[in-house]
């Protein structure tokens, strides 16, 4: 699993990998005498296996770098190629296995070819490896793909040479090509048995469906068509919804199927009297009903482009119309004459347009002449030239009253699909590979951190779509960013890009992280190589669960099955303890505080014993054993979370080791409600404290559990070795920055002179208050004009690393828990996401995660529930899940929900007056125990008492005690408050 530096040596995998960049003295592998071995990418990878492997032709899947015939098809024949090889080989000297042609002799079959020093050997039956190899050189081929790719991404600032330019036209091709097939037909089903209702209440109908819809099947919001008759006057009894993803298509068919869909109330009176109140629902896929020929997919096709009730076009498809008239007129103002109405039909149906239909358009729709500058002939100056042909306005009115009312709306769409758009009428790929790669090469792509905002955007829309991987989204799923849209501000440079480069952006990537999937594993993270550290500089590029699902392996290989240990805490004294006498000293915390007790108790346990061995099955997965003694409880689990939650409130509220960030103390700018490491606290004993949180940090990671401390960026990038920058400087203080800002760009009479208004020393505060020097004698210096700038260097480089000694020590603790070359995967928000979670709570998320005893999911208080949870603030769903799990944030993902085997169960609460009680919970289990309550409004106003007047007391209720009615709990983690 790429784990190098466990044994102290490179394994032999690693070595081909190495020996294959040419990282060394290019042993085993021969590197031809025109290529540049300080340079491994310029090297043509097929040449090198070709002479050194015998003469095999493995190719690539991107194409080889040097080839410079860009048709693809032209490849030689079997014959031809074995026969090339083995003439390549005699010129080189490389394969002894292949004899000359002598008097024009037939050259004997090579012999299969052996492997270079280094290379993996395939095991035979004999043979006891710990890992099985590969018998086939598959894993070097994607490896070296892999390569290809990441060069063309990562260095794309240097020189364009010559391989680099075809690995990305090759992979543009390859992917224009998967932009180019249709991913939302196949998502789209029909639900037939609706009820009818009259055009005021069609409205009404659509969104009580779409709440059903949404909660019975993933369908994507506000997807939902439900076609009017405008000739009865009345809503149609079926509709089209699109499914979020196409694994999921049957699964909604089957349940639609066997659902029956009851009429609300304020429905009931307006239905006829013939129709039921209860409708037994049935669906199909849209692909079965189009191959079918079914009128009904006409209705719907045709409702996506014409208004019936208006008769006009639909406001999306007229957007249509003035983008392609605009893409072959030049502009809005301009006209379509013959060359480009010509051109516009032999794009979107394949043949030219003649003179006569041209005539009889422009004759019968709005047109104009206009007067153009065109290039004279020769080079010489522009000349002025009139056009006539189709407006804009009559173009439109082409569509709006011909061609779209009386022709089957099957051949618009044909035309719309030729022209690059989809069924959302968003326009989705180029329609000339030309276009794309020119788009590919554009100052759009310049820089890394484009394709690092377009990989978060997808990760969002996997949470949106409620997806569990990137690599489950197809094309289609990407959208356009709108100005209105707050991802905006998110992703700037993302709602620039057009959304057909967008899209076919996000496939290069989604094929870089497919390969990778594959062969991270083969990568040695713990070597210096070009590909270990091109694959570090490019970590913001692969996806989190392509990330993780090889982190969590490698979590799996370097765990041990060691005695667990345990530590005992009498949170009872502690608490009576800090009322009448709060930590002072050192010594003070060191002694009353659950963090200062485990660390003494732990301190000479070996870091391998927070490695705890994953238990089989649903068994909880805990690196320490937490005994709270005098308190009654059941389970591990719940002590286990509370622990970490009661160290996190330590170290934010009573600790030293920990201060709010600069921005908490002046108000001012981001992340005031964040902390950083304090610089002052750096004697031997502060160290090892934080050394001790790394460790607690690598037992959050391995378990799952999470410490619920709000730290910035600027305490995790150096973490996972990612540089700190100015801007990070400013996200924690602002106030510095804006005086840094004033200093270089100020006048020279505020730092000189009677009038000066600066009067500065070599000397700085850091974050915590503590004055330091700058340079020698720095307080001593004055800040002049002349060393203004040598100030502020000096300034941002001890405000960037006043904490580095900390930093190191917390370093050092998680990477004796955790294998530090993971890091090299992770940005900040992965290592982020891994300790303390997300700090949104995704209801949505955790609505996939739980599961019901005793209780259908579709009950009404059930319903309710969900609902209650969608409206609560953030800081009101915090306090749930504390109340339910002794948590204050959920795993991010569903990978991580899995991993960790968390899931919420939802059981009935027993009782003949549910309106009067509380809700309980075990958090031990996370089961929640829920009232039938009758409406939204009571269970609201249940859950809002119940979550914020719960303890963190672990005193549980006694079980032989009868529960007082009304009586919030959390039975085996918390007690109800003692209201005295």
């Amino acid at each position: 699993f790429g784990f190098g530096g466990v044994g102290g040596e490179e394994d032999d995998l690693a070595m081909a990998i190495r020996l294959s960049m040419a990282q060394g003295d290019g042993e085993g592998f021969s590197i031809p005498a025109d290529m540049d071995p300080n340079m491994p990418m310029q090297i043509d990878l097929n040449r090198v296996l070709q002479e050194s492997l015998g003469g095999a032709d493995l190719g690539f899947p991107f194409g080889a770098p040097n080839n410079q015939d860009d048709n693809q098809d032209n490849q030689p024949k079997d014959d031809d190629k074995a026969e090339n090889d083995g003439n390549d080989n005699k010129d080189t000297g490389e394969n002894k296995d292949v004899e000359p042609n002598v008097d024009g002799a037939e050259p004997k079959t090579p012999a299969p070819p052996k492997p270079p020093t280094g290379f993996p050997k395939p095991p035979t039956k004999k043979t006891k490896s710990r890992r099985s190899r590969p018998t086939e050189t598959d894993w070097f081929i994607k490896i070296c793909a892999v390569t290809q790719v990441l060069d063309v991404l990562c260095f794309r600032k240097k020189k364009a040479y010559p391989f680099r330019r075809q690995v990305l036209h090759d992979l543009t091709r390859k992917s224009w090509q998967e932009t180019k097939k249709e991913t939302i037909k196949p998502r789209i089903i029909m639900v037939e048995n609706l009820p009818c209702v009259p055009l005021d209440r069609h409205s009404e109908l659509v969104s009580t469906l779409a709440v059903v819809f949404d909660d019975l099947i993933a369908s994507v919001r506000n997807s939902l068509y439900v076609p009017f008759d405008h000739a009865n006057k009345i809503s149609c009894n079926f509709g089209f919804v699109e499914i979020q993803s196409l694994s999921k298509v049957d699964e909604a068919i089957e349940k639609l199927s066997k659902y029956k869909f009851k009429l609300p109330q304020q429905l009931k009176d307006v239905v006829p009297k013939t129709d039921k109140t209860s409708y037994s629902l049935k669906a199909k896929s849209f692909l079965e009903l189009e191959t079918n020929k079914d009128p009904r997919v006409t209705t719907f096709l045709k409702g996506l482009l014409y208004d019936e009730s208006k008769k006009e076009l639909s406001p999306a498809f007229k957007k249509v119309l003035s983008e392609v008239f605009v893409l072959f007129a030049g502009d809005k103002a301009g006209v379509l004459d013959f060359k480009a109405l010509s051109a516009l039909q032999l794009q979107s149906m394949g043949e030219k347009m003649d003179q006569k239909t041209f005539d009889f358009i422009v004759s019968k729709y709005d047109n104009n002449t206009i007067v153009r500058e065109v290039p004279g002939k020769d080079g010489a100056e522009c000349v002025s030239e009139k056009i006539h042909g189709l407006t804009l306005k009559g173009f439109i009115a082409h569509y709006e009253t011909d061609q779209v009312p009386n022709q089957d709306p099957g051949y618009t769409w044909s035309e719309l699909e030729a022209l690059g758009y989809d069924l959302h009428l968003e326009r989705s790929f180029y329609f000339k590979l030309e276009d794309a790669i020119t788009a590919m090469e554009s100052n759009h792509f310049a820089k890394l951190i484009v394709d690092e905002q377009i990989v978060r955007y997808a990760e969002d829309l996997v949470a949106e779509f409620e997806l569990a991987s990137p690599l489950l989204l197809s094309h289609s799923h990407i959208k356009p960013i709108e100005e209105s849209n707050y991802l905006s501000q998110v992703f700037p440079l993302v709602a620039k890009l057009p959304l057909p480069a967008l899209r076919l952006r996000f496939q290069i990537l989604h094929h870089l992280n497919t390969a990778l999937k594959d062969v991270l594993s083969c990568i040695n993270f713990g070597s210096s190589g070009w590909l270990s550290q091109t694959v570090t500089k490019c970590r913001g590029l692969m996806f989190h669960m392509v990330k993780m699902t090889f982190f969590y392996k490698v979590l799996g290989q370097t765990a041990v099955k060691v005695p667990q240990p345990t530590v005992s805490i009498n949170r009872l004294k502690l608490a009576a303890v800090k009322e009448k006498d709060p930590p002072k000293c050192l010594d003070d915390y060191l002694k009353n505080t659950c963090f200062g007790i485990t660390f003494h108790h732990l301190k000479k346990t070996p870091p391998s014993h927070f490695r705890q061995k994953k238990p089989p099955g649903a068994e909880p997965h805990f690196a320490l054993k937490i005994d709270f003694k005098g308190e009654n409880v059941e389970g591990e689990g719940g002590p286990y979370r509370q622990f970490f939650t009661d160290i996190s409130r330590e170290l934010t509220h009573v600790l030293p080791l920990l201060i709010p960030c600069p921005n908490a103390i002046t108000g001012t700018g981001k992340n005031q409600d964040k902390y950083i490491t304090a610089p002052s606290c750096k004697s031997r004993v502060h160290l090892e404290m934080y050394k001790f949180l790394g460790k607690l940090m690598g037992m959050a990671i391995r378990t799952g559990v999470m410490l619920t401390i709000d730290f910035p960026e600027f305490f995790w990038k150096p973490l996972v070795g990612q540089p700190l920058e100015l801007a990070d400087l400013s996200k924690v203080d602002k106030s510095l920055y804006g005086f840094l800002e004033f200093i270089k760009n100020c006048e020279r009479e505020d730092l000189e002179g009677p009038n000066r208004k600066i009067f500065e020393k070599f000397q700085i505060l850091l974050s915590d208050k503590t004055e330091v020097l700058l340079k020698p004698h720095g307080d001593q210096i004055d800040v002049n004009w002349a060393n203004r700038g040598e100030y502020v260097d000096l300034v941002i480089s001890k405000r960037l690393h006043e904490a580095r000694a900390q930093t190191n020590a917390i370093r050092e603790g998680m990477n004796s828990v955790v294998p530090p070359m993971l890091m090299k995967i992770c940005t900040w928000r992965d290592l982020e996401w891994r300790v303390c979670g997300k700090p949104i709570i995704d209801i949505k998320l955790l609505k996939r995660h739980t599961e019901y005893s005793g209780v259908l999911p579709t009950a009404p208080h059930i319903m309710y529930f969900w609902q209650t949870l969608q409206s609560f603030s953030q800081e009101d769903r915090r306090a749930f899940v504390r109340f339910a799990w002794a948590q204050e944030r959920l795993p991010g993902s569903d990978q991580e929900f899995e991993r960790t085997r968390t899931r919420m169960l939802i059981k009935p609460f027993d009782t003949s007056n549910p309106d009067n009680c509380f809700p309980k919970a075990d958090t031990c289990f996370f089961n929640l125990m829920l009232p039938a309550y009758s409406s939204a409004e009571i269970l609201r106003k249940q859950f809002l008492f119940a979550i914020h007047t719960d303890a963190d007391s672990m005193d549980a209720d006694d079980p032989q005690e009868e529960e007082p009615l009304g009586r919030p709990t959390r039975t085996g983690l918390s007690a109800f408050l003692d209201f005295r």
